[in-house]
């Protein structure tokens, strides 16, 4: 077969706002991109995420008549496979299910900005393939989600912030969508808000000296000093003459689990002082900083000069979180408040648990509820794995506590059932103010302040003993 070398994309480029998507020509593209032709059950798959990229497998293997194991199982793997060996690097993330909607978007995006004489050539596949690379004056796309329900209010909030502070954390528990909301904001108002945005993401925890060279070089700084004070004036130099917007994802990887915090809390002294300095020093710029946990020198500094701000992003609301459950098509619509208790509004956890429900007991509610159980998306499970794996073994004495018991418990009966593991009350206070920040513990507030688990947390907990070390 004749592979499909080169296109002309047409003479008018589909916008964002036009209702509907010329699928055949996209597909035509993403051929000449990946330089193969597709079989039909790819095209049956694409043509329907195209139109309805919230769509589940079960619901696509209705629409098209082929078995939805084969299209999850084969079909839909072999394309996000060869969609992220062209775009991923570009694109700026493993290209998948869940965010094929929002790649679509970007590309469609990236196309309406290519001059008509580009457009009405024949495209060959470097050329579509590098659609995604940016320009000058561009910045690369944020990774993102095609799951975004709601947050209106969150956006705003995000945006205010943003316009006010030149450092800004963005915290909240495992797949609650801090990264989705951020992302979906600079793609609205990144580029009307900054004249430059760049997004990377820090979870490898690089060397503060690492880190600066990298940024230096996204402004392509040809020269790179030599010591860490050089380079962030270099940075501030740049952050003053332009207004660009930073955004430093899995920053919590900056912050260490196992020492004592209060009085060495990063992974290197450095970062303290950088973040002081860029807080502090005028400019008008903003760094955002993604974490699940919080950055007490933000805290600190928010109260001193308002130099600094923190915004905590919980669940979905109610309303956000049915349209999930919808898009999935699942059943006994009265029963879903209690899923949105028990998951407590978390928009990854919530699509997880649908698409469960809907393989298993074909989207009825009412079914899984009656089996009493909580199941944890794999990769959130080991996400709070490797959280719980790295806090000391007094804070993980604490957790393994909570977990054995039914019902939350007051501070007075943590001191009398940790007497022998806990140092002191102080100690004890300490644990629960660490683990409150990290999302660990939950603290319920009635008639009285009880200390418990979050059915997540504890599943994780009691599910993987081992996780509690010797």
């Amino acid at each position: 077969m004749e592979k499909p070398r080169k296109t002309a994309i047409f003479s008018q480029v589909p916008t964002l706002e036009e209702p509907r998507i010329d699928a055949n020509i996209l597909i035509r593209l993403l051929q000449v991109a990946i330089d193969r032709d597709f079989e039909a059950a790819e095209v049956a798959l694409l043509k329907t995420l195209i139109q309805d990229p919230c769509l589940n497998f079960q619901a696509v293997a209705d629409k098209t008549g082929y078995q939805m194991y084969y299209l999850r199982g084969q079909v839909g793997p072999r394309l996000w496979a060869d969609f992220t060996e062209v775009f991923g690097r570009s694109y700026g993330a493993e290209i998948g299910k869940r965010n094929f909607g929002d790649f679509i978007h970007c590309f469609l995006e990236k196309l309406s900005l290519m001059p008509n004489s580009f457009l009405q050539q024949d495209l060959e596949q470097h050329q579509i393939a590098q659609i995604f690379e940016p320009g000058e004056g561009e910045w690369a796309i944020a990774p993102s989600e095609s799951w975004f329900y709601g947050r209106s209010k969150e956006l705003d909030s995000l945006g205010k912030l943003l316009s006010q502070y030149r450092l800004v954390t963005l915290i909240g528990d495992v797949g609650v969508g801090k990264t989705a909301l951020a992302a979906r904001w600079t793609e609205r108002f990144g580029a009307k808000s900054f004249d430059r945005v760049i997004w990377k993401s820090i979870a490898h925890a690089p060397e503060p000296d690492i880190l600066l060279n990298e940024l230096l070089q996204e402004f392509e700084v040809k020269e790179l000093p030599q010591k860490l004070s050089e380079k962030m004036s270099v940075l501030m130099q740049i952050i003053k003459r332009q207004r660009c917007l930073i955004v430093l994802d899995s920053a919590e990887s900056l912050i260490r689990t196992t020492a004592i915090t209060a009085l060495d809390p990063y992974t290197s002294p450095d970062y303290g002082r950088m973040i002081r300095f860029f807080a502090e020093e005028p400019h008008q710029s903003s760094l955002l900083f993604i974490s699940r946990r919080r950055f007490n020198d933000v805290l600190r500094l928010s109260r001193a000069n308002r130099a600094a701000a923190t915004m905590r992003l919980e669940g979905l609301q109610p309303k956000e979180a049915q349209r999930i459950f919808e898009a999935h098509g699942l059943k006994n619509s009265s029963d879903w408040q209690r899923l949105i208790q028990i998951y407590a509004g978390n928009p990854q956890y919530l699509i997880s648990i649908s698409e469960y429900i809907q393989t298993v007991f074909s989207g009825s509610v009412q079914e899984f509820l009656r089996c009493d159980t909580v199941i944890v998306p794999d990769i959130v499970c080991q996400e709070y794995i490797t959280q719980i794996q790295e806090i000391n073994a007094e804070h993980r004495a604490l957790l393994f506590h909570l977990a054995a018991l039914k019902d939350p418990v007051h501070f007075d009966q943590l001191v009398v059932n940790l007497a022998t593991s806990m140092k002191s009350q102080s100690a004890l206070i300490k644990a629960l103010n660490d683990l409150t920040e990290m999302n660990l513990v939950e603290k319920q507030q009635n008639n009285a302040i009880l200390f418990g688990l979050n059915p997540i947390v504890k599943k994780v907990i009691l599910s993987f003993p081992f996780i509690g070390g010797s």
